[in-house]
């Protein structure tokens, strides 16, 4: 079934399992009707007097989404959030827009809310301490006064205990805060006999029969012996207590469902509502029952330590992918997007996994002290979209509205998760992780952390970015390239006017050379030498008066020169003697290998300066675009080089000769030669050689063959070849060898 709409989701975070319960029980009602679930998470529950600063208002950003995204329907679950003023600007945002709301646990004047049913919840599980353990003075531990939720759970209980014709008054109720402090300090009281020992106590949250259980235990009290405990929620608190405690399990899922029909009915759409009781009592020890027969059976608490142990294992592949490290040392969004498609494994269970980026996330570089710190653009980049096994398209913009445009195609129904992008109080964007199943999807520290090395990466490419644009902006301000001295562009675009007009008095012609050094594995600049500054320094040893020169790119030179009569290969001499100064700056130095060079030519006679500034252009682009396929088809032979001279080593017998090599790579000759001796430091045939003879050196120190089955095991058809190249190479004949080792 196609998804039909798009119902939003607003929540604090998602680590605990209640929450998990939560969203599964939206998730199966809207998906069960064609609709995605949005969920729109700062991942973290802030407390403005524990901890905010810059970095946790950047998660809370994603609020700010909710203004701009189109959504059907919207699930606040506002009594979830700690901080009042994060509650407060949602409710803000949530103003600005028309999308029926409602919101969860807790009332307002304007809009639509929602209480999960918790009085029969309550009741049934009062009613079981008093028909099955006999318990008839039973006290009651509830949360805040005057509180819906404490109200309805206190009712449950006062309910079962007048159907039961029991006594009750306000010295049986204790008002705490759903946490730990009141329930603790009841228990021990109890046991130092400041308040009188009951049958039971019925507590509104599994946090404070926990409590209650510790302080009662600790002073010498059993439970349920003593007294009988029972809790509320399901939590696996309940579960991982000794004993186990009775809980009410299911409020959650069941108010995530009844939220769903609630808000279709507030949108107008029609959806068969059936009132089904989704909350149980999980019967633990705590009660009294002798054993435990609660939703946390063996087989579910193995599935469950079996999943835990599967992250476990899965999650060792962020420690040791170095993620921080590796995004961080991108130099284009291009590189950046590949690295992080290619550390996406570290991230579980997802179905899409979308980076999406404001349109100004780099901010305005001539005004850097501006940048986005809220909110969102109304055009979004979609810089990845991560899929199995193949990607998505992706690099171009979208409206934020859409949120992700796969939402806008026909997709069976997901649940997304909604997390923002941000670093040093600077917003970047969002990324958005789809699942098929809600309870697929993990808000965890590796999530979290996973997240910010993506944001990282983004800050370093920004601060890279920023800086090249600053280089380029102070090298437009100079004439002068700051690394060699010679003609940056500016200068060369300048010097060329009064060079022809100089010239052209003699009626001489031009020709240019533009010209590149691709880089290979022995070129200078292994050696730590600037190879820029080489062929700067050769240019300048091998300029003619009559020629001007200058570096217009980052690895491209320029070179125009004026021609006194009708010469030729103007360029291809010009480079010779470049080549020939390189050779002579470099000296005796045989490590160092001057570049392999690459030109284009172009001589004019009465061109105007403006049609010079326009071929030279051309010739720019036409270097470059050579220089990358150059460089590109080095890359390319690299692997095959590689594999080619390990396999030479591995079986040196086998009959190696160029004409077959050369069939196989596709390759000339001459380029063949030049690129093998470029990764070796040897030619190619000379390997082979010294492949065959390091085979058998070892064939005659470890075996007992003869000189002539050595050679044949070698590759060597003929003994005296094998004898003679031996002799060369380790000065002493093959028998010679084996008696002196």
């Amino acid at each position: 079934m196609n998804a039909v709409g798009k119902i939003g989701v607003i929540m604090p975070e998602i680590t605990d399992p209640l929450e998990h319960e939560l969203l599964q029980g939206i998730s199966s009602v809207a998906q069960k009707y064609g609709y995605d679930v949005i969920i729109f998470t700062g991942a973290f529950n802030s407390h403005v007097e524990l901890q905010y600063d810059g970095y946790i208002y950047g998660l809370e950003n994603i609020y700010e989404l909710i203004c701009k995204a189109e959504v059907d329907g919207i699930i606040y679950a506002s009594a979830s959030f700690h901080n009042n003023i994060v509650r407060e600007r949602i409710y803000d945002f949530l103003k600005q827009i028309d999308t029926p709301t409602l919101l969860l646990g807790e009332e307002h004047d304007e809009i639509p809310y929602i209480f999960s049913p918790q009085r029969e919840s309550i009741k049934m599980v009062t009613k079981h301490l008093i028909e099955e353990h006999n318990c008839r003075k039973i006290y009651c531990v509830t949360g805040f006064e005057n509180h819906y939720e404490s109200d309805e759970r206190l009712a449950g209980y006062t309910e079962a205990l007048n159907e039961a014709g029991l006594y009750t008054d306000k010295s049986c109720v204790f008002y705490g805060s759903f946490w730990t402090d009141v329930p603790y300090k009841l228990g021990c009281d109890i046991c130092e006999g400041k308040v009188d020992k009951p049958d039971a106590i019925v507590c509104a949250s599994d946090v404070m029969a926990m409590a209650l259980i510790d302080a009662l235990t600790e002073n010498g009290m059993r439970v349920p012996e003593d007294i009988a405990v029972t809790g509320y929620d399901g939590s696996w608190v309940a579960y991982s207590n000794t004993p186990q405690i009775t809980t009410v399990c299911g409020r959650d899922f069941q108010l995530g469902s009844e939220a769903v029909y609630k808000l279709f009915s507030i949108m107008g759409k029609n959806a068969e509502y059936k009132n089904q009781q989704y909350q149980y009592i999980s019967y633990g020890t705590s009660c009294g029952c002798k054993y435990a027969n609660s939703t946390f059976d063996n087989s579910n608490l193995k599935k469950h330590f079996r999943d835990y142990m599967m992250k476990s294992v899965n999650r060792k592949a962020f420690t040791v992918s170095n993620c921080n490290y590796f995004m961080s040392q991108a130099n284009t969004l291009e590189e950046l997007m590949d690295n992080i498609d290619k550390l996406g494994h570290v991230l579980m269970n997802w179905k899409w996994l979308d980076i999406c980026l404001c349109e100004d996330w780099k901010f305005d570089f001539g005004n850097p002290e501006k940048y986005r710190q809220h909110g969102f653009s109304d055009n979004i980049i979609l810089a990845l979209s991560k899929r199995t096994p193949k990607n998505e398209k992706s690099g171009y913009m979208f409206n934020v509205k859409e949120i992700l445009p796969e939402l806008s195609k026909p997709h069976e129904s997901v649940t997304v998760l909604i997390t923002s992008l941000h670093c040093e109080e600077q917003i970047f964007g969002y990324i958005a992780t789809a699942y098929e199943k809600t309870v697929d999807l993990s808000v965890d520290e590796y999530y979290i952390n996973w997240c910010d090395a993506v944001s990282n990466g983004l800050y370093h490419l920004q601060r890279r970015l920023y800086s090249e644009y600053t280089r380029q902006q102070i090298e437009e301000l100079s004439v002068h390239d700051p690394a060699t001295g010679l003609y940056n562009k500016r200068g060369f675009l300048e010097q060329l006017p009064v060079f022809v007009k100089k010239y052209r008095k003699h009626n001489a012609g031009f020709s240019l050379v533009v010209l590149s050094g691709v880089r290979n594995s022995n070129t200078s600049v292994q050696a730590g030498i600037d190879e820029s500054l080489i062929i700067a320094n050769g240019l300048r040893l091998s300029a003619d008066s009559n020629e001007i020169y200058g570096r217009i790119g980052d690895n491209i030179f320029a070179v125009f020169v004026s021609l006194q009569s009708a010469e030729k290969d103007i360029a291809e001499k010009r480079v010779s003697r470049l080549e020939e100064k390189i050779k002579y700056i470099q000296g005796d130095v045989s490590s160092l290998r001057i570049p392999d060079f690459i030109f284009e030519t172009s001589t004019f006679e009465n061109q105007s300066i403006n049609e010079m500034y326009a071929i030279l252009d051309q010739k720019i682009n036409a270097v470059m675009e050579k220089s990358n396929a150059m460089a590109c088809s080095l890359i390319n032979y690299k692997e095959q080089l590689n594999q080619l001279r390990r396999e030479i080593y591995l079986y040196p017998q086998k009959d190696w000769n160029i004409p077959s090599i050369l069939t196989k790579l596709n390759i000339s000759r001459s380029h063949f030669q030049r690129i093998y001796k470029t990764q070796f430091s040897v030619n190619c045939i000379d390997d082979i050689i010294n492949a065959r003879l390091e085979k058998a050196e070892q064939l005659l120190l470890h075996t007992a063959m003869r000189v002539n089955e050595i050679a044949v095991e070698c590759g060597y058809s003929n003994e005296n070849h094998f004898m003679r190249q031996f002799k060369n190479k380790y000065g002493v004949t093959a028998s010679q060898y084996r008696k002196n080792l």
